[in-house]
């Protein structure tokens, strides 16, 4: 195998069991490639979009078919720190089965880092409006001493590669390898799924705020908001971990 640096010489097998009986399935960790663009924008849309609690609380309000997100999910990836973002292909087939896409935020750029502008209808008006008030009053950089923090954005894997350990691949990697070759000081990532927040506390992040979804103003004072659409999940959770340690 050969790939562009040795932190992604990371080609693993492991069993996926599935009506059809036992697969292999050869999983490649691989840089962000913008020939990949397409494919990690089709993942996003139907996979995280889609089962992510606060997108799904908020389904409802205009802004939220696929089309407009694409309108501003594109340049977001387009405009993110490439280097720090990670894939998971399937290296048989050829096809994009997970991504983690985060950016790198510095202090001097502290105030652009949530909402992106271009995101103007109502559905990401609540849900970046809701990322605000989850990080309200917490200066993460002062908090770590840091003046350059990966900001996790999003992660996702294909349904049909659950349960095989490469979310977690996903997240290490970027959170730890790439984010201290970036000279990142401190990750931060505000995470509304309660496995992404189980995930995180083994790996060290401390909470740095929690805000319950039926306290938010964002969401309870708008007519959009469905809490049944949540299921089990109750709270976001703005968490942390320093790289200096």
């Amino acid at each position: 195998m050969s790939v562009q640096s040795a932190m992604f010489q990371r080609l693993f097998q492991r069993r996926h069991r599935t009506v059809s009986g036992m697969h292999d399935y050869n999983i490649e960790y691989v840089p962000y490639s913008r020939d990949r663009l397409d494919e990690i924008i089709e993942l996003m849309l139907d996979t995280f979009f889609t089962r992510e609690p606060l997108a799904m609380s908020v389904s409802s309000a205009p802004g939220s078919s696929r089309e407009d997100v694409l309108n501003w999910l594109r340049p977001c990836i387009s405009g993110w720190t490439h280097e720090v973002m990670l894939l998971a292909v399937d290296a048989d087939r050829d096809k994009l089965v997970g991504a983690t896409l985060n950016n790198v935020i510095t202090a001097e750029d502290r105030d652009t880092w949530s909402w992106p502008r271009h995101a103007n209808t109502e559905y990401a008006r609540l849900v970046f409006g809701f990322t605000e008030e989850l990080g309200h009053d917490v200066d993460v950089f002062s908090h770590f001493g840091a003046t350059r923090v990966l900001h996790r954005c999003m992660t996702a894997v294909h349904p049909d590669y659950h349960h095989q350990g490469i979310a977690k691949v996903l997240v290490d990697t970027s959170s730890f390898e790439l984010a201290r070759k970036e000279g990142c000081e401190a990750v931060v990532a505000g995470v509304t799924h309660r496995a992404a927040q189980k995930i995180l506390i083994t790996q060290g992040f401390e909470v740095l705020q929690e805000l319950p979804y039926l306290d938010s103003k964002t969401l309870t004072n708008s007519p959009y908001f469905d809490e049944t659409r949540l299921g089990h999940h109750r709270s976001a959770k703005l968490m942390g971990i320093s790289l200096t340690d």
